[in-house]
């Protein structure tokens, strides 16, 4: 009877080891009969444990890595962005800067012109910048609007204009 319980005993034991249930205390000594492997805090995980513990460990990498590259996306198309902005304002602060010199130029032939060229040339500036002429009935400047004139020269180096 005592060999009997023994052979039960020495069965159960043999199926534990095949099943993988006794390879975490087998794993100091080399005996595991699955995968083992010591992770985080000296907890030691084994089978289907150690492959899930795997699984969860690459994924949040995977998510660390993929919230990386989205951050440095978003970086990149701010940058970008801002980069647009600040060309765009220094084209437009170009474009103001050349119609106000072409003003200023403009209006210096237009004080030294003759009558009949004065309107020509206030024709010409009156396209480039409406604001600065006063018109007739029929849409054909007649003068200079003062204020809009001083609005598009400001800031420019026009001399003996103003």
């Amino acid at each position: 009877m005592v060999g009997g319980l023994g052979a039960i005993a020495l069965a159960g034991l043999v199926a534990l080891y095949f099943t993988g249930a006794l390879d975490s205390t087998l794993y100091k000594v080399g005996l595991n009969y699955t995968a083992c492997a010591t992770k985080t805090a000296s907890v030691v995980y084994c089978g289907n444990a150690l492959t899930a513990y795997d699984r969860r460990a690459e994924q949040r990498v995977r998510r660390e890595a993929a919230a990386k590259v989205a951050e440095r996306r978003t970086a990149e198309r701010k940058a970008t962005k801002e980069v647009e902005q600040k060309t765009a304002i220094e084209h437009i602060e170009q474009e103001s800067i050349l119609r106000a010199e072409r003003l200023c130029r403009l209006l210096h032939e237009y004080l030294q012109a003759s009558s009949g060229e004065q309107g020509r040339i206030l024709e010409l500036m009156a396209q480039i910048a409406p604001g600065v002429a006063k018109y007739n009935m029929f849409g054909r400047p007649i003068g200079f609007n003062s204020s809009g004139l001083k609005l598009q020269l400001a800031g420019s180096s026009c001399t003996g204009a103003k």
